[in-house]
Formats: C-alpha cells, structure tokens, sequence
C-alpha cells in the first residue's frame, strides 16, 4: 500500500513540476511579446497593429503559440473587421474585466 502512495505522489508531483515550468515559460513569452509590441507599435495610424507572422518571426515562436498567447493577456488586442491576425496595445475600449467562470 505504501508504495502505491509513493507512486501516486511521485506522478503527482512530476505533473505539477511540468505544470509550473509551461507557466513559467507561457509568462516570459507573453511579457517577451508585450515588450516588443511596445517597442514596434505606436498609437498613430498604420503603426497600431502587427500581424502574428511578423511577431513569430521576430520573437522565433510559432503562429500557434502567437496566437494562443496574446489572446490571454489582457492589455494585447485582437484586431477585429478588415486586419484579422493583428495584434496591437492600444485600444479605443478597455476590455471588461472577465470572472473565473465566464465563457463569453
């Protein structure tokens, strides 16, 4: 019995490593992506919004991990309409701020 204890807490514990080391890098990428928005966008017309190729380029990531990024932190914007796949710092309307449980 105490060796499946050992067992189960072994797994447990190996999950939970992967876990914190995936938020750990998830952080630095996203910071990584928020600091080269701010030195490559600028709140005038034709400098608000870069594309997901062009910062997966920059910053060596693929488009994948662009995407899924900047779409969780919550001072990046998505562009909506005409440039789909831009991404941008500066917004007309700050997000609402969104609960635990929200699906929207």
């Amino acid at each position: 019995m105490s060796e499946l204890v050992v067992a189960v807490v072994s797994g447990l514990s190996v999950v939970l490593v992967v876990w914190v080391f995936k938020c750990l890098k998830d952080a630095i990428r996203l910071r990584s992506i928020y600091k080269w928005l701010e030195a490559n966008t600028a709140d005038i017309d034709g400098q608000r919004w870069r594309s997901t190729k062009v910062i997966a380029s920059h910053l060596h990531l693929t488009l994948d991990q662009v995407e899924q990024l900047c779409s969780r932190h919550k001072k990046i914007f998505r562009s909506t309409g005409e440039k789909e796949g831009m991404w941008s710092i500066f917004e007309r309307e700050p997000r609402k701020p969104r609960g635990f449980f929200d699906l929207n």
